[in-house]
């Protein structure tokens, strides 16, 4: 009993800082709110290692990101404004970050080929070798692991979200799977309609296959909209006539329009 009231009161203040902040955020504009952005899964990850999950089944880590999402998804109903719903959604922990599984490496590019139209992204690998393969400097491309490389789209409603989002849970597929994880940041709506995200993801497979010269290493994967994106990079390859991936992983993807 004291442990559900002290979630109770846990999660009524967490509901009350957030409508706190969004005043301080109308007057002193995105200054303190991306400070707490910032500061906020430390906040949370002290605040609840006093008090047990409360369920057996859940570990303190489980517990920590369903608290940051409902909060999330309750801050996200205080914005009116697309802009500020990007800029609540779009955060997350930074590479350096304590929170992230130990082991792996990331690095961050504004485009896959500099100066191209290709989008931005985020590689997760623990291989030197493999990131050497898929970003040469001065060596020729090398043959690397066999390991499969997850190729993700975020989620995000099409409109939302970006890889700093969702750079947790990648972490942990990467360590949970043993893959390396090419994340990519592709194009979102109203500023870019349909087709042309999907397009980024699909130019991002043929990427990665002319880099490695094997579809069967690769594995298309997304949540939500990232899954009918990856499910739009399949029917793309089928269209032409390219080798398609060897699987998919599909996070209660969003097919039914």
């Amino acid at each position: 009993m004291y442990n559900f009231l002290s979630l109770q009161v846990l999660l009524c203040l967490h509901k009350n800082m957030l409508l706190f902040l969004q005043r301080l955020l109308q007057r002193f504009h995105c200054i303190c709110y991306l400070i707490f952005l910032l500061y906020y899964p430390y906040i949370v990850l002290c605040c609840q290692t006093c008090f047990p999950p409360p369920k057996p089944s859940w570990n303190k880590r489980f517990y920590l990101t369903t608290s940051i999402v409902r909060n999330i998804v309750f801050s996200v109903g205080q914005f009116r404004s697309l802009t500020g719903i990007r800029f609540l959604t779009s955060g997350g922990v930074p590479p350096s970050s304590p929170l992230l599984p130990r082991g792996l490496f990331s690095k961050l590019g504004d485009s896959l080929v500099p100066g191209s139209a290709l989008p931005a992204y985020e590689y997760i690998y623990s291989n030197d070798s493999e990131l050497q393969q898929l970003f040469p400097t001065t060596t020729p491309l090398l043959v690397g692991s066999r390991n499969k490389i997850i190729l993700y789209f975020h989620g995000g409603a099409f409109c939302w979200q970006s890889l700093a989002s969702h750079r947790m849970m990648l972490y942990a597929m990467a360590k949970a799977t043993g893959a390396t994880i090419l994340s990519i940041e592709y194009r979102k709506a109203p500023e870019h309609p349909y087709p042309l995200p999907g397009q980024d993801c699909f130019e991002a497979y043929k990427w990665l296959l002319q880099k490695i010269g094997d579809s069967s290493r690769i594995v298309v994967a997304g949540d939500s909209a990232g899954g009918a994106l990856a499910i739009d990079v399949i029917l793309m390859t089928r269209d032409g006539q390219l080798p398609r991936p060897a699987g998919s992983i599909l996070l209660s993807p969003w097919v039914l329009f």
